[in-house]
């Protein structure tokens, strides 16, 4: 009798494992078009839904834009905003006038934290005086990096048909910018005083991305929303010895998602 005892809890502890088992190794349900997990120590891919499927990049592209422009820009160096800036109407802005002074940092906290669209071509404008060849150097330094399928038209991430990149595309981009001992504290910032040189004045900020503020680590990275694009995000988390980064491109849950892909990760990989 006790013998049966024995062997019956036995079986139902190997079941009830298996249970768990089973449901712990359960990939993450995601309502994006495409979805990654990166580990960006190993640079490594570590759970993927088309990756590599050509998706519009929306503001994430942004990134981008700021790692072109980092070897060539000190941080506090004045920037003379051109009147390309001024004709940006769409989506976020900072407020740039054609003759404002800003430093180059308050550009980037823009771009991050705020996602202004007229930053980031006040950027551009500002270090070659052509648009369409800055978005020719994007794309060289996106290849440079192992980011091969990415195209960009513009520089802020606004709906062309051509401008593309992918999930995986976007997660080596951001594992570099992340890596950049001057860029990574922009997109971890939570709040910001952005202040002009002249005409003398100043504007509180403070960072669109939610996920920033709701996940145990989070560092950044970057949101993106257009009608093409739908509702993106790139998200990082540097926790318990490790650093990853997800991607979700045309979510209608992006902070769900990268919710429920960092649990993912954090609970299988080490």
């Amino acid at each position: 009798m006790k013998r049966t005892i024995f062997f019956g809890c036995i079986c139902f502890l190997l079941l009830l494992s298996q249970g768990l088992s089973a449901t712990e190794t359960e990939e993450p349900q995601v309502k994006a078009d495409a979805a990654l997990l990166y580990d960006m120590e190993q640079n490594e891919i570590l759970w993927e839904k088309a990756g590599e499927t050509l998706m519009a990049p929306a503001s994430l592209i942004k990134v981008l834009n700021i790692l072109t422009a980092e070897p060539y820009v000190a941080l506090n160096e004045e920037v003379v905003v051109g009147p390309l800036a001024e004709t940006v109407y769409n989506g976020q802005l900072m407020g740039l006038k054609s003759g404002d002074i800003v430093k180059a940092d308050d550009l980037l906290y823009a771009m991050m934290l705020l996602s202004a669209n007229d930053a980031a071509v006040a950027l551009a404008d500002y270090l070659v005086d052509d648009i369409s060849f800055y978005a020719i150097l994007m794309d060289t330094k996106a290849w440079a990096l192992g980011a091969v399928h990415t195209t960009s038209i513009n520089v802020n991430g606004y709906s062309e048909e051509e401008q593309k990149t992918t999930a995986y595309d976007l997660a080596v981009i951001g594992t570099a910018f992340m890596s950049n001992q001057r860029l990574y504290k922009f997109p971890a910032t939570r709040s910001h005083t952005l202040t002009w040189l002249s005409p003398e004045k100043s504007l509180d900020i403070t960072n669109i991305n939610k996920f920033l503020f709701s996940y145990d680590g989070a560092t950044g990275l970057k949101t993106g929303t257009t009608a093409m694009a739908g509702k993106c995000l790139m998200a990082t988390v540097s926790k318990d010895g490790r650093h990853y980064l997800a991607v979700v491109l045309n979510s209608s849950d992006r902070y769900g998602d990268c919710i429920r892909i960092m649990d993912y990760g954090f609970l299988h990989f080490q």
